[in-house]
């Protein structure tokens, strides 16, 4: 009996050594996965679906400020804040649907610290039961960054407003010194020619030159005013923007021969003079580009008041263009439209595609354009 004993025993030998292997290989493995568990460069966390947090890392310990013990009695959405809890609860709603989840959210700490981050959810299995994987990557830094770069660029918006507006003042103050005491003197020049040729015999051998002499001077009127009016049209200012992009229209017209109709759908119009400037000059910046790349054969252009937005559109017939390839080469054309939209607190769009034409608006809020 004793001698088949010992051998039973040594029979079943090599299956406790296999199972001494297999629980030694589990630990190893448990060690190994705690390891890469904690040094993940996030949060990690494993929770039942509507129980208890079975797993997580030191570093949503270190993040959190709870120890191991509090973690595991937290509640389920207790490391959000309220105003996103329903938004979490969506969250995870579609997770049991789709077997993922990304999105962004404030994770808040024990000392009620609020730390942004950016978390992947995955719907998983573990010892029978539904669980979901949550890992998360603080965007501290990268919201710091975005912050302090949105900052640099409303400076740069500003100082960028700031120059054009100086810019203008420049150009109204040299337009009206253009037409004021240019055109003035020429005008006195002309009075004086046309005294000096009533006084002078018809066929007196300088009266010829002197009548070319006029003729010079006319054109020379016509070209000081066209100046004075390209620099800064006073019908900007005399008369405001409905009537300059009125004006505007018809002078591009007669100069490259494409039609073009304005219509403004806003009977009484009060805009503040920033916008009146950014908004003119945004149609002219895009007539030119249309007379320069569009060969187009007629303009549309509107302005008009859609609820709390001023609107100001212009659509082409041209051939288009592809906007991802005009973005890439920077075209200054795009960016003064753009930039000048921007600065007045407005909106822009551009829609344009080969053969189809091009079509841009721009929206003002109505409390910023200061209309009535």
């Amino acid at each position: 009996m004793e001698e088949k004993a010992r051998t039973e025993s040594i029979s079943n030998l090599p299956d406790v050594m296999e199972m001494k292997s297999n629980i030694e290989r589990l630990i190893k493995e448990k060690e190994i996965s705690e390891f890469i568990i904690n040094n993940l460069p996030g949060v990690f966390l494993i929770r039942e679906l509507n129980g208890q947090i079975l797993r997580w890392n030191k570093q949503l310990e270190v993040i959190s400020g709870y120890t191991g013990k509090e973690i595991k009695e937290l509640a389920q959405f207790q490391f959000f804040e309220e105003k996103d809890r329903d938004f979490i609860r969506e969250t995870i709603q579609r997770l049991t649907i789709n077997g993922k989840s990304e999105t962004e959210v404030a994770i808040v700490t024990k000392y009620g610290e609020s730390i942004p981050m950016y978390l992947i959810g995955m719907l998983i299995e573990l010892e029978g039961k539904t669980c979901y994987l949550v890992m998360g990557f603080d965007m501290s830094e990268k919201k710091k960054t975005e912050r302090e770069l949105n900052h640099a660029n409303e400076q740069l918006r500003h100082l960028s407003a700031h120059l054009q507006n100086v810019r203008e003042e420049e150009r109204k103050r040299i337009a009206r010194e253009i037409h004021d005491e240019l055109g003035q003197q020429l005008t006195s020049l002309k009075m004086d020619l046309s005294w000096a040729l009533k006084k002078m015999n018809v066929e007196h051998p300088v009266s010829e030159k002197f009548a070319d002499m006029g003729k010079l001077i006319d054109q020379t009127i016509i070209t000081v005013r066209r100046i004075a009016s390209e620099l800064r049209p006073s019908i900007l200012d005399d008369l405001g923007l409905s009537d300059a992009l009125d004006w505007q229209s018809t002078e591009f017209e007669k100069r490259f021969g494409v039609k073009t109709c304005f219509i403004c759908e806003v009977k009484e119009l009060h805009v503040n003079s920033e916008v009146i400037t950014n908004l003119f000059r945004i149609y002219q910046e895009s007539l030119t580009n249309i007379a320069r790349h569009a060969n187009a054969k007629s303009v549309l252009a509107s302005l008009q008041r859609i609820e709390d937005d001023l609107i100001l559109q212009i659509t082409d017939d041209g051939k288009g263009f592809d906007i991802q390839t005009a973005a890439n080469k920077g075209s200054f054309g795009l960016m003064g439209i753009k930039e000048r939209a921007l600065m007045m607190g407005g909106r822009y769009d551009i829609l344009s595609s080969q053969n189809n034409g091009t079509t841009i608006t721009i929206c003002v809020p109505m409390e910023i354009a200061g209309c009535a």
